[in-house]
């Protein structure tokens, strides 16, 4: 009887033993899980820009003083598209900026200092890729950018001012730009939020920089309205060409979290 009880005691604790290694195996696929790294978020705003321009556009010895309102612009749009794309992963962003604007000419766009005339051609693309970082929590965040800026345009310029020659210049030219910049956002209310963001740089141009700010309007947990203000600035000066410009205007948008 003896032997039976020790038999069964030294089972018993074999088992037990055995048993151990077992319930921490049973952890490890939570443990595991705890270190996922978080998911992408992406969020994509298709936009408009309300703005005018204005600044100082030519070639060589033909150049213009621009200074055109929204309702200018909006006269002799042929086309335009905008958009931004956003995507976060922890604190680490990825993004990209999208403007493309076409612009008929016409005898419309006054000279400053001359009673003449001058036609403008444009297509107009920037492209502006940025990474950064971000701190905060969700009601507040500072987000530190780097990123690029290229421009394209294309440009046809026809000058007629009184008592001159007329002329005509056009062609197309592109440049790339290093950025540096900054973002802030805060949560105000339940369903409201107010960004503010500016950059600049420069490389290809002599300096470009903008400044930004927006308040934005949840709709739904996927989706809010964007409205604000938008200022961008480029001085460009090649042997041949000059862009010294500044767009600045209203933004209307409406932000999708894909």
């Amino acid at each position: 009887m003896r032997r039976t009880t020790t038999a069964l005691t030294l089972t018993a604790l074999l088992l037990t033993g055995c048993a151990q290694p077992a319930r921490h195996l049973t952890t490890l696929p939570t443990a595991a899980a705890e270190r996922t790294p978080p998911s992408w978020t992406v969020n994509a705003t298709p936009y408009g820009w309300l703005a005018g321009l204005s600044g100082q556009v030519g070639f060589n010895d033909a150049v213009a003083d621009i200074d055109l309102g929204f309702g200018e612009i909006a006269r002799h749009l042929r086309f335009a598209g905008m958009a931004a794309v956003n995507g976060r992963n922890g604190s680490f962003l990825v993004g990209a900026d999208a403007i493309y604007v076409s612009l008929s000419g016409g005898k419309a766009f006054a000279v400053r200092g001359a009673s003449g005339e001058v036609t403008l051609d444009q297509r107009e693309t920037i492209l502006h890729p940025t990474i950064g970082y971000t701190f905060g929590t969700t009601s507040w965040g500072v987000d530190a950018l780097a990123g690029l800026r290229y421009w394209n345009l294309s440009t046809a310029l026809g000058l007629d001012p009184a008592r001159l020659e007329a002329r005509s210049r056009s062609g197309t030219i592109d440049w790339l730009d290093g950025t540096a910049g900054v973002r802030g956002r805060v949560t105000v209310a339940r369903r409201i939020h107010v960004t503010a963001e500016g950059d600049g740089g420069g490389g290809g141009s002599r300096r470009s920089w903008q400044a930004a700010g927006a308040v934005n309007y949840d709709l739904s947990q996927r989706s809010n309205l964007v409205a604000g203000y938008r200022y961008l600035s480029v001085d460009f000066e090649s042997n041949r060409f000059l862009f010294d410009t500044h767009m600045n205007g209203v933004v209307l948008g409406v932000n999708f979290r894909l």
